[in-house]
């Protein structure tokens, strides 16, 4: 029998506009933008959706789209040529064509700019090769130049950054990881040394000569990148940040194309992000340009992180909304044997496969109900007009929603993988790629374990201020909702994270409760954005109400392990339990 006469399977077909088949989102964008701002961001929105569904997609499609490193011309000379396939530098161009950086700066819808940007920057995650890496990156390094940059940085830099023009669109990079330290840039080796012929009094743009070597550097392609380099003593209070131009010696556009004494040692060979040019870095006698004053560079770094961490949050949940749009469109298609019944129905009216893929539902849509909200309070921060708790609250909150997004996504896709059964495991399924390229929301920007141990730092230096913070918004929420069993849990939930972060602040408690804590605080402030939202619902007519009341409840069910887990770490009597642990893992030291 030839394969054309075999039983041919239904191709499924995504939803010809994924921003109106995101149910969550369309909702969450109905109660958070008031209607003026909500018609510009939606229109933009629905048309960025449908160049989506035109074809973007396949754009940087397989293996011969990723980078090549040419270190060696046919001369023998040393010349490092970093080759991009067409398909991605178009993808850098859509990128800037669309503001996926410069609607943030653009600020033309005020304090709503960042929901805009990321609800935008959600829907291009399954279709945008990851190229979302390099943007978030030039994201943070325009958003420090605006706050920290000398006056020629801002004319000359923050608008190639910004701009949508792809004959001018710059990108830029970030080098902090090193060898030494990886996530702990404490033990940074590279060095800045100051050029002679300057002026006898530091100031930012002062010309330093670098001098180390970058573990990891994600837009090795890019124009310009932000380097944190030694120019005093041991440890971060030692290190500076500089702008380091990576086409030119100067960083002024124009400039004569030349080395700029940055080398790429090799490429690296990892297991998803394939599209985006990962490289190890050797600097040697590179110019480089002091950003904001000496011995902060961990201070003005902290913008970018803060930045990017959002970035990728939003494209841990824009890879489970993809890979679960994907799951459901073949379940509409897809017809299977009812062993109940005798007949063949389709999957989706299947009730043990609607089952399965519930956690992953429930878990996309809590996701945007904890990210959406936070990028307002982004927002507000660029713009001055947040309170004191709001900026606290998005310090302490944004490594909560990365890690807690970054480390649940990658187990949603593979259950996405799991529901299309063998199609779902070919190389020719988007999903695999979904799956691969999650999986750096993991590690990117921090580890769950580092971004846990952030959560501490923020309650104990501001002596649990940070959490009062919380709790009071927390409980105004529930004081203002309608009665209903979910507010009775989730109060009780903040009695048990009060618990716990009152140890955190005293500075004694058990050194496996930060994870847990972590993870809490992601299940409640999602939460607390579903009440919000079932609420609103519940008085707005023509929104589900009830179906948002019972996606809350639900949600808590999920929630009830990690608060559970909380309540026995916080009372701090671990240590045998500790013991125990490491013998499990690490087997009983040898003499």
């Amino acid at each position: 029998m030839k394969v054309e006469d075999s039983f041919q399977l239904e191709q499924y077909k995504l939803p010809k506009n994924v921003y109106d088949a995101t149910r969550s989102l369309n909702a969450l964008l109905r109660r958070i933008l008031p209607e003026s701002v909500r018609k510009t961001v939606e229109a933009d929105l629905r048309r960025f959706a449908k160049r989506i569904h035109d074809g973007v997609g396949r754009l940087a499609e397989g293996p011969h789209n990723e980078p090549r490193l040419v270190q060696y011309d046919h001369y023998g000379r040393r010349v490092d040529r970093l080759e991009t396939s067409e398909g991605w530098r178009k993808l850098k161009d859509i990128a800037a064509e669309e503001g996926i950086v410069g609607i943030a700066f653009e600020r033309q819808t005020g304090e709503y700019a960042r929901v805009h940007q990321f609800a935008k920057i959600y829907l291009w995650v399954g279709d945008s090769r990851v190229v979302g890496c390099p943007m978030s990156m030039t994201d943070g390094a325009a958003r420090v130049i605006e706050k920290y940059g000398t006056p020629l940085m801002k004319s000359s830099i923050l608008p190639l950054l910004t701009t949508r023009d792809t004959t001018h669109a710059w990108t830029a990079g970030q080098f902090m990881t090193e060898k030494p330290g990886g996530s702990d840039v404490s033990r940074t080796e590279t060095v800045a040394t100051r050029a002679p012929g300057q002026g006898s009094t530091i100031q930012p743009g002062d010309l330093y000569i670098l001098d180390g070597f970058k573990w990891f550097s994600s837009a090795t392609d890019g124009n310009v990148a932000l380097s944190l380099a030694r120019t005093g003593g041991p440890g971060s209070s030692g290190l500076s940040l500089f702008l380091l131009p990576l086409k030119a010696r100067s960083f002024l556009p124009g400039s004569e194309a030349s080395n700029n004494g940055v080398f790429v040692h090799r490429m690296k060979q990892k297991i998803g992000t394939r599209a985006v040019p990962t490289a190890e870095l050797s600097i040697t006698g590179a110019h480089a340009y002091l950003v904001g004053e000496l011995g902060q560079g961990v201070r003005n770094i902290a913008t970018v992180l803060n930045i990017t961490r959002m970035h990728s949050a939003f494209h841990a949940v824009g890879s489970v909304g993809r890979a679960l749009m994907i799951a459901t469109s073949y379940a509409g298609v897809r017809k299977v044997l009812n062993t109940n019944t005798g007949e063949y129905v389709l999957l989706q009216d299947l009730p043990i496969h609607t089952s399965f893929l519930l956690d992953t539902a429930l878990l996309h849509h809590a996701l945007l109900h904890l990210l959406i909200p936070l990028s307002l309070f982004l927002g507000k921060s660029e713009l001055g007009s947040s309170t004191p708790a709001e900026e606290s609250r998005l310090r302490l909150l944004t490594p909560v929603a990365k890690a807690f997004a970054g480390q649940r996504a990658s187990k949603s896709v593979q259950d996405c993988i799991e529901a299309l059964g063998g199609l779902g495991y070919m190389e020719e399924e988007p999903l695999s790629r979904l799956m691969r390229d999650s999986l750096v929301e993991r590690i990117w920007e921090g580890t769950g374990s580092v971004l846990a141990g952030d959560v501490c730092r923020v309650i104990g230096k501001s002596k649990h201020k940070a959490m009062d913070y919380y709790l009071e918004w927390a409980y105004s929420i529930l004081a203002s909702s309608t009665p209903h069993p979910s507010v009775s849990l989730l109060t009780a939930q903040l009695h048990t994270i009060s618990h716990a972060t009152h140890r955190v602040a005293k500075g004694s408690y058990d050194p496996r409760l930060p994870p847990a804590l972590l993870a809490a605080l992601g299940y409640t402030t999602a939460s607390l954005s579903m009440v919000q939202q079932a609420n609103w619902a519940s008085q707005t007519p023509g929104e589900e109400g009830e179906l948002e009341w019972e996606m809350l409840n639900r949600w808590l069910g999920k929630a009830g392990e990690s608060l559970r887990e909380l309540e026995r770490l916080a009372v701090g009597e671990g240590q045998k339990e500790l013991e125990v642990e490491r013998v499990i893992v690490h087997g009983r030291a040898k003499l």
